[in-house]
C-alpha cells in the first residue's frame, strides 16, 4: 500500500481510482463492506484501490471539541495496509478545505486531481461546505461527470446499525466483546511504557503502565484480559484500568498490564493492548492482602478464559 499526502503541492494520482468514502474511525465491519467494494471494482476493472483518510476527525475541527477515537491515523494506515489497498490519500481538514463547496470537492478534488472513477459510500454520506453536498448529488452527476457510484446499504447486527459512535459506547461501557464483534478485531489502543509507582512489582505482580499520546476511547475501569504484541510474539496480559482505589483516592485513571510469562524490560517501548474479555470492575480492598489474593484470583479466572479461547 502506498500513501499520498495531498497536503503536498506535487501529489498526484497514479492512476485512476475506485475509492471509499467515509471517516472510518474503527474501520469497522460497515467501513469494510465499503473498502471491499471498492477493492472488487478495481480488480474487476484494472485500476486502483484506495480510500480518502483525513488527518484529523472531521467533527473535531467543525465543533473545536475535543474527541476520543477508535483508531489513531497509524492504526488506520495498519489496518489499510493489512486488507490490501492500493492507496491511501490523506489530507488536512483545515478551514479551506472545510470551505470547499461540494462541486469544487467532487469535480476538482475528487475527480480531478486524485483521478477517482468509482465511488463507494454510505446512504448518509456527505460532503463540501457545511456538509450540502449529499448522496443524491453524486448519483446525478455520474452520467455527466463520468463516474460511477456504488451506494451500500447500513450493516446491522442485532442492536442495529453498525457505528462508531455504538462502538466507542461499548468500549466505554467495558463491552469490548461487543465492541470486537462490530470491529471484526478486538479494539486496540497502543501507548509508550513510562514509569509507574511500582506498587505491582512489590505486590508480586510487575506491570507496565501505559501512557497514551493519542486520545483513544478508554474502556471502563476494571479488569480485562489483553493480548500483546512485543517482538513478533503475542503475550496475553492482565490489564486494569482505575484509579489504585485501594491506594489512591481520586487519582488520575491509569492504564496498568501485568504480562503472563513475560520476562523483560519495557520502558520506553511502544506497547498495544487488545482487548479481549472484562472480567471485574475496579474495586476497593481494605488492605494490600486483599488486594493480592484478588489479583491470584483474577490471573487464575483470565488464564482458564485463555484456554476457553484456544490460546
Amino acid at each position: 500500500m502506498k500513501i499520498i499526502d495531498c497536503d503536498q503541492a506535487d501529489s498526484f494520482s497514479p492512476g485512476d481510482q475506485s475509492m471509499a468514502l467515509g471517516n472510518f474511525d474503527g474501520i469497522h465491519r460497515g467501513h469494510q463492506t465499503l473498502i471491499h467494494r471498492a477493492m472488487d471494482f478495481a480488480r474487476q476493472e484494472k485500476i486502483h484501490s484506495s480510500v480518502l483518510l483525513f488527518k484529523q476527525h472531521t467533527l473535531e475541527e467543525i465543533t473545536h471539541n475535543p474527541v476520543r477515537h477508535l483508531t489513531s491515523l497509524e492504526d488506520k494506515l495498519e489496518i489499510l495496509d493489512h486488507m490490501g489497498l492500493d492507496y491511501v490519500f490523506l489530507k488536512t481538514f483545515d478551514h479551506d478545505f472545510m470551505s470547499m463547496d461540494k462541486e469544487d470537492f467532487l469535480e476538482n478534488f475528487l475527480l480531478d486531481r486524485l483521478r477517482v472513477k468509482h465511488l463507494v459510500c454510505g446512504k448518509d454520506y456527505s460532503y463540501g461546505r457545511l456538509a450540502q453536498g449529499r448522496v443524491n448529488d453524486l448519483l446525478e452527476g455520474q452520467e455527466r461527470l463520468g463516474y460511477e457510484v456504488s451506494l451500500l446499504p447500513y450493516v446491522e447486527d442485532g442492536g442495529g446499525r453498525i457505528s462508531s459512535s455504538r462502538i466507542r459506547e461499548a468500549v466505554a461501557h467495558g463491552q469490548v466483546e461487543e465492541a470486537q464483534a462490530m470491529l471484526g478485531r478486538p479494539y486496540r489502543m497502543t501507548g509508550r511504557v513510562v514509569s509507574g509507582a511500582q506498587r505491582g512489582r512489590r505486590l508480586g505482580f510487575p506491570t507496565a503502565n501505559i501512557g497514551l499520546d493519542f486520545p483513544y476511547i478508554l474502556p471502563a475501569d476494571g479488569v480485562y484480559l489483553t493480548r500483546s504484541r512485543i517482538q513478533g510474539k503475542s503475550y496475553y496480559g492482565m490489564t486494569n484500568i482505575g484509579s489504585n482505589p485501594t491506594f489512591v483516592q481520586k487519582g488520575p485513571v491509569k492504564i496498568e498490564c501485568h504480562l503472563f510469562d513475560f520476562q523483560g524490560d519495557l520502558y520506553g517501548a511502544d506497547l498495544d493492548l487488545s482487548f479481549l474479555f472484562f472480567e471485574r470492575e475496579d474495586l476497593v480492598f481494605r488492605n494490600a492482602e486483599e488486594l493480592i489474593d484478588q489479583i491470584k484470583k483474577d490471573e487464575g479466572i483470565l488464564r482458564l478464559k485463555i484456554k476457553e479461547m484456544g490460546g
